[in-house]
C-alpha cells in the first residue's frame, strides 16, 4: 500500500472498475485494476477472492498459489472456496504430491460436500500422475548412468520434487558402483538424506574416499563451507572488493556443492580457506597482483574445482 494520497472517490471506481471488467472478461484490465487498487488500500477479503477467482481464470497459477496461502494463513472466511483454488494451483504447478497430501489432511474440515466432490478428483488425478511419473522413474533409472549429467541431475531434483523416494536402495547402488560427476553426487546424497537412508555408504570423491551415512548427513545449505567458511568471506569481499560480490557469491556456492559432503578441514584449515578464497578472488580483478606461494596448495585444489565446474 503506497503513502501516496489517492483522488477522491478512486476507491469505488477501482471497485467498479474490477466488477465490470471481470463481467466482461477483461481479466488483464481487470489485473492492473487490482494493482493499482492493492497501491493505495488494504485488500478486503471479499476484493481478495475476488482477486483469487481472476488469477485461477488468468491461469496465472504461480501467482495463485501464493495468495491463497496467504489468505488460509490469515484465516478468511469461504474456507472451502479458497482450498479448492490453492489445491487446483498446486495440481496445475505439477505439485502432485503437495497436492494429494492437503488433500488427505484437510478433507475433515472441508464443510460443503460439493467442495469434497471436487477435491476428491483432484486427488485421483494426482495420484495418477504420480503413478505414471513412478513408472516413468523406474524406467529411466536403469539407465541412468547414460544419461548427460545435466540430465542426471535433473531426474534426481524430479524424484525429490515429486516424493518419489523409494527408489533409494536403487540411487544407494549406483552412488557406491558408479561414477559420477561430483554435483550429481550431491544431488544424489541430497535424495537419499530427504529418503532417510540409514545406511553407510563408501564413496570416492574428488580423489577422496569417505563413508557417509545420508540420513545423518546436514544437507548443502547447512555444510561446514556454507556455515563456517562462505559468511567470512563474503564479509571481507564486502569490504574490499565489493564489485566481485555477486561473482564470487556464484563460485563460492558452486565449489559448495561440488565439495559436499567432504570434511573440508580435513582438506585446508579454516583460516586457509578464508585467505586462500580472498586471494584467489583479489587476483581475479587484479591480474597484475604478486602471486604468494604460500597458497599453491590452495590454488591447486580450487584450480581443480574450476575445471570440474567448467567440465558441468
Amino acid at each position: 500500500m503506497s503513502d501516496i494520497i489517492p483522488f477522491p472517490h478512486l476507491k469505488e471506481k477501482l471497485i467498479r472498475d474490477i466488477k465490470s471488467e471481470m463481467d466482461k472478461g477483461q481479466y488483464e484490465e481487470a489485473y492492473d485494476s487490482f494493482m493499482e487498487y492493492e497501491r493505495h488500500y488494504e485488500m478486503s477479503d471479499e476484493l481478495a477472492l475476488k482477486k483469487c477467482d481472476l488469477l485461477y481464470k488468468m491461469e496465472a497459477f504461480l501467482e495463485l498459489r501464493e495468495e491463497t496461502s496467504i489468505l488460509l494463513n490469515k484465516g478468511i472466511k469461504d474456507y472451502d472456496h479458497l482450498i479448492y483454488l490453492h489445491v487446483l494451483s498446486l495440481y496445475e504447478l505439477k505439485q502432485y504430491f503437495i497436492a494429494v497430501e492437503i488433500i488427505d489432511q484437510i478433507m475433515d474440515e472441508v464443510v460443503e460436500h460439493k467442495t469434497r466432490l471436487k477435491l476428491l478428483p483432484i486427488k485421483d488425478q494426482a495420484e495418477e500422475k504420480l503413478e505414471h511419473k513412478r513408472k516413468h522413474a523406474q524406467v529411466i533409472l536403469q539407465d541412468f548412468e547414460n544419461q548427460t549429467m545435466r540430465e542426471q541431475i535433473q531426474i534426481m531434483l524430479t524424484l525429490i520434487d515429486d516424493n518419489q523416494f523409494l527408489f533409494k536402495h536403487t540411487v544407494a547402488e549406483l552412488l557406491t558402483t558408479q561414477t559420477f560427476h561430483p554435483n550429481v553426487m550431491s544431488i544424489m546424497l541430497e535424495y537419499l538424506r530427504f529418503a532417510t537412508f540409514r545406511k553407510e555408504l563408501k564413496i570416492q570423491k574428488l580423489e577422496q574416499t569417505i563413508t557417509v551415512v545420508p540420513s545423518r548427513l546436514p544437507g548443502i545449505e547447512k555444510s561446514q563451507f556454507k556455515t563456517d567458511i562462505i559468511p567470512e568471506i563474503v564479509d571481507k569481499l564486502e569490504d574490499d572488493m565489493p564489485s566481485i560480490l555477486t561473482d564470487a557469491f556464484t563460485v563460492l556456492n558452486t565449489h559448495a556443492i561440488l565439495m559436499y559432503p567432504l570434511d573440508i578441514y580435513e582438506i585446508f584449515d579454516k583460516e586457509t580457506w578464508i585467505n586462500g578464497y580472498v586471494f584467489y578472488f583479489e587476483q581475479m580483478v587484479d591480474h597484475t597482483l604478486e602471486y604468494n606461494d604460500e597458497y599453491d596448495d590452495f590454488m591447486s585444489f580450487i584450480k581443480k574445482l574450476e575445471s570440474i565446474s567448467i567440465g558441468s
